[in-house]
């Protein structure tokens, strides 16, 4: 198993767990509207990045780069160089690239996944050590999948490519 595919199964379990799917019992004593209180509230103070919650699994994309606005301008933010902001903004669209891929397509499949791959062989490459590199791709996941819709088609994702094995890239894999 190489690092990309820990790094995705562990990225699923994060995932499921930011959405509630951790197993653990729901809240019984905060009625939602506090919750969205506090969610807006947070995003207002900068605390939690303001993300598009639509219902559409691409979102906007007002400059066609492949990559939401909301997950844009929290790359944005991080403070990143300019080669591991070309990384990162790289894994971004490959990471929504793979939300809206044709499962049933074994040929879109596979090159979706390669652009993956090659995404996150860029990462590693970028920063200086794999556990940073790590949560950066986490971080961006996370991010990606911020709706049931996105977490949803992540998983049919997920599903579709469980047990499938591919070579990883080599070399330079940045764009």
């Amino acid at each position: 198993m190489d690092i990309s595919q820990s790094l995705t199964g562990l990225s699923l379990v994060a995932l499921l767990s930011a959405c509630g799917g951790g197993g653990g019992s729901p809240p019984t004593t905060t009625p939602p509207t506090t919750i969205q209180a506090t969610i807006l509230a947070l995003e207002s103070s900068g605390k939690l990045p303001t993300l598009d919650r639509s219902a559409s699994i691409a979102g906007p994309d007002a400059n066609n780069n492949g990559v939401c606005d909301d997950v844009d301008a929290y790359i944005a933010g991080q403070g990143y160089t300019a080669p591991q902001l070309k990384s990162v903004q790289q894994t971004a669209k490959a990471l929504a690239d793979i939300l809206r891929v044709d499962t049933s397509n074994q040929n879109a499949l596979r090159a979706s996944d390669l652009s993956l791959q090659k995404s996150l062989n860029c990462v590693f490459s970028k920063f200086p050590d794999s556990s940073q590199s790590a949560a950066v791709i986490k971080n961006i996941e996370k991010i990606n999948a911020n709706t049931k819709a996105r977490v949803e088609a992540y998983i049919k994702y997920q599903i579709a490519m469980n047990g499938k094995v591919l070579a990883s890239p080599q070399g330079d894999t940045c764009e």
